[in-house]
């Protein structure tokens, strides 16, 4: 008997606990919280500086923990840091509020996000986003050319129509640059022991650096711009870096059998390449820490580098020439991993000469048009766009102004790439360099 009642007894807790659990919540069944646009726009177009408004209500079976607001590339890429509110109840309406002002927000479709969080449950909305390319008072073009052992400096309006000859420099220009955001471009010789300073509002040049040089080669091997300031390469072997006005603020050394011809700085990382004096043929990249603290990499590459561009915190990207064709294919290098692979796909013709980086992605230009470039995680998994067929043998991009400037001889081509649109202008001289104003 007594083992009978153990049993019934059991079995009746048994069921007093599936009958307690039956009347339970199902904790399963909450759904995510809901999301309704009051508002009547369920897009927004804007022209930036312009404010975005609208008003939602979010409710849930639950408390509402938080509600984020983000500014978004259709693919996941932020524009803008996240706005965060957080909440206590279950039934809230807000109003939200984002004032549009950076001048150097991309153009293009994007996406306003919005998420609601409850638990561990979210719901997002999606509001579909186009931006506008900024109107700037694009004036037109300084074009910068090269006349037997002459500079000549010739400028065309917004429309292509070219003005008289501006003014001659008694020196064989072979490079110049442009520091972003400023009036003034760095002028270099093939021969000359000087850097010059052309100022685009006065038209006035100057001279801003002397350099004693080795004879057997050229005295400046190359000039670059960054927001850091500007780097000229020596045929001595050293790196100086200039601040914007012209002051020298440094120098890198370079190992003696060995000649800097290449630099480009961005952020806090300069790449630098290096080609072994003759009769040795071989070519190095260095990275080094821009403030001077020393060499991050250091490896070989095949060919000569035409351009160079940094696309996350590890990694460039490489256009290396083919054989001495002076046409060159992108490659990438990964610091984390120290390897260099090919990021240009098998199956497109590219046959580049020059890279930019421009506000969406990079600008590659030469044999074979000019392209959008936007890269991915992986190598050849990046987004490839020909955008105009024009062949060049150089690209300038001006970000204020969002113009792309390229040449080829005597020909220069003005592209908006926000808007669309091209001008060809005929020069007398081959074109060294080009520059909005």
């Amino acid at each position: 008997m007594k083992y009978w009642g153990i049993k019934c007894m059991h079995f009746a807790l048994f069921w007093g606990i599936f009958l307690l659990m039956a009347c339970q919540p199902d904790r399963q069944s909450i759904s995510p919280p809901t999301i309704e646009l009051l508002s009547a726009l369920g897009t927004f177009d804007v022209q930036i500086p312009d404010t975005i408004s609208f008003q939602v209500r979010i409710r849930s079976d639950q408390v509402l923990n938080r509600a984020v607001l983000r500014v978004q590339r259709q693919d996941g890429v932020a524009l803008l840091p996240p706005i965060v509110r957080f909440l206590s109840n279950q039934d809230t309406t807000l109003v939200w509020t984002l004032a549009l002002t950076d001048s150097m927000l991309p153009s293009g479709q994007f996406q306003l996000v919005l998420q609601a969080f409850s638990g561990d449950q979210t719901r997002s909305l999606f509001i579909p986003l186009n931006i506008r390319p900024v109107p700037h008072p694009f004036k037109g073009v300084v074009w910068f050319t090269r006349s037997g052992t002459l500079a000549a400096v010739q400028r065309c309006d917004s429309q292509g129509i070219m003005a008289p000859l501006e003014s001659q420099m008694a020196f064989d220009l072979i490079q110049a640059t442009s520091a972003p955001g400023l009036r003034e471009v760095w002028l270099r010789g093939r021969t000359s022991a000087t850097m010059w300073l052309f100022d685009l509002d006065s038209s006035l040049t100057r001279p801003v650096y002397n350099t004693v040089f080795d004879p057997g080669q050229s005295p400046f091997t190359f000039l670059s711009s960054s927001e850091q300031g500007i780097y000229a390469s020596r045929g001595l072997g050293d790196i100086l870096r200039f601040s914007n006005s012209g002051a020298l603020g440094g120098q890198f050394l370079i190992p003696t059998d060995f000649v800097p011809v290449f630099n480009c700085r961005e952020q806090e990382q300069l790449l630098v390449e290096l080609r072994a004096r003759p009769p040795s043929s071989i070519r190095r990249i260095r990275i080094y820490h821009a403030d001077f603290q020393g060499i991050l990499r250091e490896f070989t590459v095949g060919g000569n580098i035409l351009g160079a561009a940094r696309i996350a915190n590890d990694a460039w990207v490489l256009l290396i020439e083919q054989q001495n064709s002076g046409i060159g294919r992108l490659w990438r290098y990964q610091l984390s991993s120290q390897q260099l692979q090919e990021e240009s796909p098998n199956n497109i013709e590219h046959r580049f000469k020059a890279i930019v980086a421009g506000r969406d992605g990079f600008w590659l230009a030469g044999v074979s048009g000019i392209w959008n470039f936007q890269p991915a995680l992986d190598v050849q998994n990046g987004a490839w766009q020909r955008r105009f067929q024009d062949e060049v043998s150089d690209l300038h991009f001006d970000g204020h102004f969002s113009r792309l400037v390229g040449w080829n001889g005597t020909t220069g081509y003005i592209w908006n790439p926000d808007a669309g649109g091209r001008i060809a202008c005929q020069l007398p001289d081959s074109i060294r360099f080009a520059c909005p104003y």
